[in-house]
């Protein structure tokens, strides 16, 4: 069953990887020597923390993120870095959500999957190889998918 988590606060200096909390896992992920705390009228109902950012996929289907940006990875058309929650542009409809070193993925409920951030490798599967995207755009050529 998800948490009805409603706010998580921290200081990123104070913890590390190793912590079992959820304040602490997420505090890791923001840039360090930072302070945040999360809050939000809707209930999470999931989250992907990697490599100094995070990504919170809200109960309404719309995603957040906060931390490190530096190719875009959180989807707000910058690479601004955030110490508090910002918006994936374009998503209402997530159901799941992924991140990699420095992009994040996005399943939505029609069962196609964006991806956004970095492209060093073709890791977002938009067939263009090396360009970075600062917002969402699809994966190419794939339908009817459950989960990522």
């Amino acid at each position: 069953m998800k948490s009805a988590l409603k706010s998580v606060s921290a200081n990123a200096t104070t913890h590390g990887p190793e912590r079992d909390s959820l304040a602490q896992k997420i505090a890791w992920a923001v840039p360090k020597a930072s302070s945040w705390t999360y809050t939000d009228p809707l209930a999470p109902s999931s989250f992907a923390i990697v490599n100094n950012f995070s990504l919170v996929l809200l109960s309404n289907g719309t995603i957040q993120g906060f931390g490190r940006n530096d190719y875009g990875q959180l989807g707000d058309g910058t690479t601004t870095q955030r110490t508090s929650q910002v918006t994936v542009s374009g998503i209402n409809n997530a159901i799941d959500i992924a991140a990699g070193f420095a992009h994040s993925l996005a399943l939505l409920s029609d069962g196609t999957v964006k991806s956004w951030g970095k492209n060093n490798y073709g890791q977002l599967g938009n067939e263009n190889t090396g360009t970075n995207q600062l917002v969402p755009v699809s994966v190419s050529n794939l339908t009817n998918i459950i989960g990522i």
